[in-house]
């Protein structure tokens, strides 16, 4: 009887060992494919949303709410925008830089977050609150977590070098 008990448990075991690196095999499969497919749809919002200022793909992009985790100081820090508040703060960094672009150097991702770091590139043509236009060329990095559900972005975390940004526009920085 013990015998039997002591084959039937390890056969079990056995079995479940046998299907474990095929179940295991299989997630991490579908989990790159996720992750895959999330760094495209990154790559696609930054150049319709961000470079060419395509408002209308939206909606195509996010999931609302939006929530933006930002380095301290930003206005938006901490905020949840809906659509017509996401599309403003597009239209808003826009016409603050009308020529503006975003190189994106480097991508990784895993799961439900793709990270990116990225150069802004634009002419200062539109006023910031306490800092008019300067229409001076500006190149400042970055860096951002991007977090997805469902094959959309719901937010992100993100840090930028405003000082590197201030020392350009101000009025005696040197011109790039």
């Amino acid at each position: 009887m013990v015998l039997l008990v002591t084959t039937c448990f390890l056969g079990l075991n056995c079995t479940q060992a046998n299907a474990l690196p095929n179940t295991t095999l299989q997630t991490l499969k579908e989990d790159r494919k996720v992750t895959e497919n999330n760094k495209t749809i990154l790559r696609e919002f930054m150049e319709e949303l961000w470079n060419k200022g395509n408002l209308d793909a939206v909606d195509k992009f996010i999931a609302f709410p939006y929530v933006i985790h930002s380095d301290p100081g930003y206005q938006m820090e901490w905020q949840s925008l809906n659509l017509p508040t996401f599309k403003k703060r597009v239209l808003y960094s826009r016409q603050t830089f009308p020529d503006l672009h975003f190189a994106v150097k480097e991508i990784i991702g895993e799961e439900d977050k793709v990270v990116i770091s990225w150069d802004l590139e634009g002419t200062h043509r539109g006023d910031i609150p306490g800092l008019p236009a300067t229409g001076k060329r500006v190149k400042v990095p970055g860096i951002t977590i991007y977090y997805f559900s469902g094959g959309k972005i719901t937010g992100h975390w993100q840090v930028i070098d405003r000082l590197g940004f201030m020392q350009q526009v101000m009025p005696h920085a040197p011109q790039k």
